[in-house]
């Protein structure tokens, strides 16, 4: 019994010293664990944020003013039958390229040859009675001088002499009519250029009072791009430009371009040449008109697209649209000034060009403005500086967010 009691006593003091090495373990692991997470807290709490920033400089600067435009041919030409008939042949395709007075269709000629025939008859019976009047006054002239037969007889013959010869040119006009009618039903492209949508098919009767065109023919060596223009706008646009007139201001405009409807830019730049020279009193806006030259074809009639107005600013201070900030209606930037603290400081924007704010003031050569983070930080807040680039704000792929 007692061996016993000191067996359990044994195990119980063995238990006792176990837990307790136990404990002393546990609470040495909890000090290191707090003591690293404090110096981890510390090091967090104490590490400055960087950002990028940029210098200020003075440079050039190009925007474009888009405008929807609409493309028409140089010449959209409709062709339309002069004199009646059935669509005898029709000679060309659509979309086709013809030359200048090319062959498009063939109207039915017999009626009008017929009718051209009967006025050449008609030609041949005026010239007989002409002769016969002639004839007539002849007979009678000696006959008068000798006063054989009354002058009123003289009178009368040489009255039907010029009759008998407007008989004649009556008939001859009529045979020249005819004759135009006979070449009328040979339609011929006036223009070079591309055939449109053919509006007929062969065996259709067409003539003068049809409401539809034949078909239209597109001269589109050079393509007119149409677009309308706000009265402000076209102040802006103009009104440091050579010139007494819009018409002359024109001819001074810089080069546009043309953005097609895929989004790619036409390789040839366009030139400003025509206005309407009225502002629309409903909708406040001008229609202006834009030239490109298209020998290659690669433009169409009738297809939509941009105009892109250039606007460049020379020797200017800008700043990416991405490193401003408001404030009650401000526009505002972060300065980096002494020690590498953010200071607000309120600008002033002549224009936006691209991605970029044009300045009237508020920022010198040689400042240093914070580029990304404007949404990230506060007034006063000491941030770790990393010099970058004007273009690589701008260009970034964090345009999106501030």
């Amino acid at each position: 019994m007692y061996k016993r009691n000191n067996i359990i006593e044994l195990q119980s003091n063995f238990i006792k010293t176990l837990t307790k090495k136990r404990l002393q373990f546990f609470f040495l692991g909890l000090s290191v664990m707090m003591i690293s997470c404090k110096e981890e807290t510390n090091t967090q709490w104490n590490q400055t944020p960087s950002y990028p920033v940029f210098e200020i400089a003075k440079g050039n600067y190009t925007g474009y003013n888009s405008y929807s435009t609409k493309l028409e041919g140089v010449q959209d030409i409709e062709l339309r039958a002069k004199v009646g008939g059935y669509i005898e042949e029709i000679f060309v395709d659509e979309g086709t390229f013809v030359r200048k007075g090319q062959m498009i269709m063939k109207l039915e000629a017999n009626t009008i040859s017929q009718n051209t025939n009967a006025a050449n008859a008609a030609i041949k019976t005026a010239e007989a009675n002409v002769n016969a009047a002639k004839i007539e006054v002849d007979r009678l002239m000696p006959l008068v001088t000798k006063k054989i037969v009354s002058p009123v007889q003289l009178q009368t013959a040489e009255a039907s002499l010029e009759s008998a010869k407007a008989q004649l040119y009556q008939a001859k006009s009529v045979y020249q009519s005819n004759l135009a009618n006979v070449a009328y039903t040979t339609i011929k492209s006036p223009v070079a250029g591309y055939i449109g949508k053919i509006n007929y098919r062969k065996g259709s009767l067409v003539g003068p009072s049809d409401q539809t065109a034949l078909t239209t023919v597109s001269n589109t060596k050079y393509l007119y791009a149409y677009f309308s223009i706000s009265e402000q706008e076209l102040f802006k646009l103009t009104n440091k430009l050579e010139g007494n007139n819009l018409t002359e201001k024109l001819k001074k405009f810089p080069k546009v371009k043309l953005q097609l409807s895929d989004k790619t830019t036409y390789q040839l730049q366009g030139t400003m040449e025509a206005s309407t020279g009225k502002i629309n009193p409903i909708t406040g806006a001008i229609q202006l008109r834009a030239k490109f030259k298209n020998d290659e074809g690669a433009l169409l009639s009738g297809s939509n697209g941009t105009i892109l107005i250039p606007t460049t600013y020379k020797n200017v201070i800008a700043v990416p649209a991405l490193s401003t900030f408001e404030i009650q209606g401000k526009k505002m930037v972060y300065v980096l000034s002494k020690g590498d603290t953010l200071k607000g400081k309120p600008i002033k924007v002549e224009d936006k060009v691209g991605r970029y704010f044009i300045l009237n003031s508020g920022l010198a050569q040689g400042e240093k403005i914070l580029g990304i983070g404007v949404s990230k930080v506060y007034p006063n807040t000491v941030i770790a500086p990393q010099m970058t680039s004007i273009d690589s704000i701008v260009n970034s792929f964090q345009t999106v967010f501030k």
